[in-house]
């Protein structure tokens, strides 16, 4: 998570978008379920995912770490 706060920090754009970008880049992903806690971060999202925008994710950040893979081990 610090290699991502760091990467996205460099590249002023936030984390939330520079997931979302990965996410669109992967083609086996298909469908995906987000948690919000209010409308504004429904919208957001909603706008990221509409955009078109390819921002190139450093091979460095990604982990298989299972506390990253499994949702229900995020705080």
């Amino acid at each position: 998570m610090k290699k991502l706060e760091k990467w996205s920090n460099s590249k002023k754009i936030s984390k939330l978008k520079a997931c979302i970008n990965f996410i669109k880049q992967q083609k086996e992903i298909n469908s995906v379920v987000i948690g919000i806690n209010n409308y504004i971060q429904l919208v957001e999202i909603i706008d990221l995912f509409k955009k078109k925008q390819f921002i190139k994710m450093p091979k460095n950040i990604f982990s298989k770490k299972k506390i990253f893979l499994d949702p229900r081990k995020w705080n």
